[in-house]
């Protein structure tokens, strides 16, 4: 969270906020160096990259970088059963390598749960996952930080089918966005609405699926992909930037099923 606005200032709590060494020396915060994200800033302006350095530079400061996002949505849908510990691939388009390049994945399956992904070979961290109830669908938002690793130009996207389940249909959307942390994840496994937490200048990710219905999401956000009606309905959508507040997401279905997954991820 920020550092205070007024009052005490001291070293030991930039260097909580900033992951810095202990102990710590204020020169040890220069913006662009080895904890201070390069362009980050307080209440005063811009934290300074070199000259004098002030315990007010650092009033409303906070550790995160800025998110340039990518929407370079690469979408596959298949039909056909895969065996417990096989791995599904598609290929991402992940442009040029940069690094701190973060790729999101957004994974959707019925009758299969995700039991990893990777992407160039990279191994990837999950966010959030929900499943629902009757269509025994599966949700998962996952980030793998890519870097340089891959190359440019596309990478393979692989998704490992869980033992004890097989895939009769999968979905997963890619996405890439530039460094940020995350703010908050939020997974349900049978519900129709989801609130979660929203910072000014962040990105959000939402997979929701239902059955035999309209999916529909927050108001505002981007609909990636969506199988719109029948037995499987799905909606992957994003939003950048979010305002601050509360993000209400909804997930209106005519049956019993209902599946939502979704995380917020801090900006400048």
């Amino acid at each position: 969270m920020p550092l205070p606005s007024s009052g005490p200032m001291s070293i030991d709590m930039i260097a909580q906020e900033f992951e810095g060494p202990r102990p710590s020396e204020l020169d040890d915060f220069y913006a662009g160096g080895p904890y201070v994200p390069s362009g980050a800033r307080g209440n005063s302006g811009p934290i300074p990259a070199s000259g004098r350095l002030q315990f007010s530079d650092f009033y409303g400061s906070q550790n995160e970088q800025p998110i340039r996002a990518q929407d370079r949505g690469s979408f596959y849908s298949t039909q056909g059963n895969h065996g417990p510990g096989a791995w599904a691939t598609s290929t991402l388009s992940i442009g040029t390598a940069a690094a701190d390049r973060v790729v999101i994945i957004m994974q959707h399956s019925e009758h299969a749960e995700a039991a990893a992904v990777k992407v160039a070979g990279v191994n990837a961290v999950k966010l959030a996952a929900s499943r629902g109830s009757a269509a025994n669908t599966h949700n998962s938002i996952w980030l793998c930080a890519l870097g340089n690793t891959g190359g440019s130009g596309t990478a393979t996207v692989q998704w490992q089918i869980k033992p004890g389940t097989d895939s009769r249909r999968h979905t997963i959307g890619s996405h890439i966005v530039y460094s940020g942390k995350l703010s908050t994840a939020y997974s349900n496994n049978s519900c129709t609405s989801a609130n979660i937490k929203s910072v000014e200048g962040g990105i959000g990710f939402n997979v929701s699926s239902g059955r035999y219905g309209a999916v529909t999401t927050t108001p505002g956000w981007t609909s990636l992909y969506s199988i719109p009606g029948g037995e499987q309905c799905l909606n992957m959508t994003m939003r950048y930037p979010l305002p601050a507040g509360t993000v209400s997401i909804t997930c209106a279905v005519g049956g019993s099923s209902r599946s939502v997954s979704a995380c917020t991820i801090e900006g400048a």
